[in-house]
């Protein structure tokens, strides 16, 4: 194989593993962070709320409507992020898949 391909095929998948869950743990943080865009003046859904709550007096429910959007798209991130690392991991119960794997870091040492 040539370093491309190796880099690839066996470096990006090893790598991606391994960054998976930190990334995703990002991502979540950032989706929870965009509220912070009301301190640069850009009108998103907590300042929208915050609008309409002023003008009827509806502070609860105008507060509880971002409060839930945030809530479910963090929680479809994830179920997103277990689905890949789910599929991205080697299985328990493939022992012959992990003695292989075993075997061939042996013979590359």
């Amino acid at each position: 194989m040539t370093a491309n391909q190796v880099r690839m095929r066996v470096l990006l998948p090893q790598a991606g593993i391994v960054a998976l869950p930190g990334l995703m743990n990002s991502l979540i943080g950032l989706i929870k962070g965009t509220s912070l865009a009301f301190v640069c003046a850009v009108v998103e859904m907590t300042a929208e709320g915050q609008i309409l709550a002023g003008a009827t007096y509806r502070y609860f429910e105008m507060y509880c409507s971002p409060a839930i959007i945030y809530w479910v798209i963090t929680m479809i991130l994830e179920w997103l992020a277990r689905l890949l690392e789910k599929k991205l991991s080697v299985p328990e119960q493939a022992p012959e898949l992990k003695q292989v794997i075993q075997e061939g870091a042996l013979t590359n040492d």
